[in-house]
């Protein structure tokens, strides 16, 4: 069979050529729509990670403080209103009472009167004058009665104002206790986003790591598999979680690429384990005999 010669090439040579060519242009254009695919996808989990974790540790945050507080706060400003409601009321009270006593004072200076001009009337009125006695007498102690429940009220109305001095700075303490949480809760969402920013460059250089089937991506997986596994049993001793980070349903709804990495691993971890070691052929030294 005979071949064309171009330029000093054969056209088998230069077949051989264009297929060298076209074959490192097509790994160089994978390479490139890989790298470019890589940065989008961790600048994208990254920008979403941080929103809705800030978004999600601010408001749980917030809406515990605030729960915790309110009631508090509330129970303390019912408690002032009610004193204050009963104070007022005795204050009115004691107006009355006032009242009721300069009409009594009047009525005495009436009886008084009365038996002294009775005093000047004849035997024939002293059955008269013995009942204006009584009625009287039945006066004088009907005001020295009102007299000490005025003095009575006048002294509870004291304690209320004490007591709801007391309640007012117990509202004051309250609401400074609620500010420091809130401050509390901000400083916790502050670290709560670097620990992110942490998570999310660890999960980023992992994720990197075992972006092949190579025997060290292989080694990675079944390392991460071993370390996670020995945090979670160290953290559920402890009780600083109850429930692995792959199982619980919170987690995944905060961080759901870091959760869906995390069970990725562990399932290939696992596929690893359950795969027969390979056949190790003898290896033969050059020139020693088999």
């Amino acid at each position: 069979m005979q071949h064309t010669v171009i330029n000093g090439h054969s056209d088998d040579a230069l077949v051989a050529h264009g297929l060298t060519e076209f074959y490192t242009g097509q790994d160089y254009g994978i390479a490139i729509g890989h790298a470019n695919g890589v940065s989008v996808g961790i600048a994208e989990g990254y920008s979403k990670g941080v929103d809705v974790g800030y978004e999600t540790g601010y408001r749980d945050g917030w809406t515990n403080a605030v729960n915790k507080c309110n009631p508090e706060i509330d129970r303390g400003n019912a408690w002032a209103a009610q004193l204050i409601e009963e104070k007022n009321k005795l204050e009115r009270d004691i107006i009355f009472q006032g009242i009721k006593i300069s009409q009594l004072e009047g009525k005495l200076m009436a009886l008084q009167r009365e038996n002294e001009a009775l005093d000047k009337a004849d035997d024939a009125k002293a059955a008269k004058i013995e009942q204006q006695e009584a009625k009287t007498a039945q006066l004088e102690r009907d005001n020295a009665a009102l007299r000490g429940d005025v003095a009575g009220l006048r002294d509870m109305v004291g304690t209320l104002k004490e007591a709801n001095f007391r309640l007012q700075s117990q509202v004051v303490e309250l609401d400074s206790k609620l500010r420091a949480k809130t401050e509390e809760c901000n400083g916790l969402i502050q670290q709560y986003s670097r620990t992110l920013v942490f998570v999310n460059a660890v999960r980023s250089v992992l994720e990197n790591l075992t972006d092949s089937d190579s025997p060290d991506a292989d080694r990675v997986r079944q390392l991460f598999a071993n370390k996670y596994a020995d945090r979670v049993s160290s953290f559920l001793g402890t009780k600083d979680i109850t429930v692995p980070p792959d199982q619980d349903e919170a987690f995944a709804k905060q961080l759901p690429m870091t959760h869906a990495f995390i069970k990725e691993m562990l399932e290939a971890a696992k596929n690893l384990e359950a795969e027969p070691e390979p056949e190790h052929e003898e290896e033969v030294s050059q020139g020693s005999v088999p």
